[in-house]
């Protein structure tokens, strides 16, 4: 979590209810993804996995909520044909800025979120919840809840804050993690016995003993390089860097190090035979702008 400019590391938990006209709840399962298609991880103990590359996972029965962020018309069914989940036309609900319902209706996908509202879409359990709950004129209540593990506490959501998102925590209070796994996604013989030297490029974003953030990248000059996670972490924990608490983030072609105007490493992707650095969503960025310390 970065709040005010500052990055704290620990665990969080999102919550996120909604509430219908007659005072009911429900857990809304996802944000900004199609019902029944789970990337990357599971969310909770109905969703099942449906495909290991990319890994996917499936739950038949959701209510997933779109923001005005997702910038592109909502999925319809049939999205992804390893999650036959997503084939359920379900049904949906369009909310304005105040919480109004301005439509409810049978199937789903191909319109745009309102500015400020909220589309909601939902299959199966979910979808049979929306329907005998939400007509036009009624009024939705979404809440959305931040909870601090670590400290116990829920985290206001204002625009103050940010979360980054990681798979591996690489340091915990000074230490390398007993459940930290020593993987890597490329790997290539090296010069001495074919010993296979993994390649993965890795950033990390991390606090150290007085609390501001650090980045760090490891990648080769000339050309993609690295090293296994555990490796990495080992690395990272020495007296000279004093890192606290460090988690990792994307790497491979997804590591790219800016300072200034100057591109720090090596381009990874081949676009018309010619080596590019790759395009990516988001970016973690220190310098220069966000919030000061008075914003406080």
């Amino acid at each position: 979590m970065i709040q005010y400019g500052i990055p704290y590391i620990t665990k969080l938990l999102t919550d996120m209810r909604l509430t219908a006209p007659t005072g009911e709840t429900i857990r809304i399962d996802d944000a900004d993804r199609a019902p029944g298609r789970v990337p990357h991880c599971a969310r909770d103990q109905f969703d099942v996995k449906v495909s290991a590359s990319p890994l996917v996972y499936s739950d038949p029965n959701e209510i997933v909520v779109f923001t005005d962020d997702y910038g592109t018309p909502v999925p319809a069914p049939g999205v992804d044909p390893t999650g036959a989940a997503t084939t359920d036309q379900g049904f949906e609900v369009v909310l304005d800025a105040n919480g109004v319902v301005t439509d409810a209706h049978q199937g789903r996908g191909g319109i745009t979120v309102p500015t400020g509202g909220r589309i909601l879409q939902g299959i199966g359990t979910g979808a049979a919840w929306l329907r005998a709950r939400f007509v036009h004129d009624d009024r939705a209540t979404i809440d959305t809840k931040l909870h601090d593990v670590t400290m116990d506490r829920d985290i206001p959501l204002d625009a103050s804050v940010d979360v980054v998102s990681s798979f591996h925590q690489l340091l915990r209070n000074g230490d390398i993690p007993a459940e930290l796994p020593n993987s890597c996604s490329g790997t290539r013989p090296g010069d001495v016995n074919a010993t296979l030297i993994c390649t993965d490029s890795r950033t990390a974003l991390g606090t150290d003993v007085k609390g501001p953030p650090v980045l760090v990248t490891l990648t080769g000059q000339a050309n993609e390089d690295g090293d296994y996670l555990r490796a990495f972490a080992t690395l990272l924990d020495s007296q000279e860097l004093g890192l606290i608490d460090v988690i990792n983030l994307d790497g491979g072609g997804s590591t790219t190090l800016v300072t200034g105007t100057q591109v720090r490493t090596p381009p990874t992707d081949v676009e018309n035979g010619v080596k590019v650095h790759r395009k990516v969503a988001d970016t973690v960025y220190t310098g220069v702008g966000g919030y000061g310390m008075y914003a406080k």
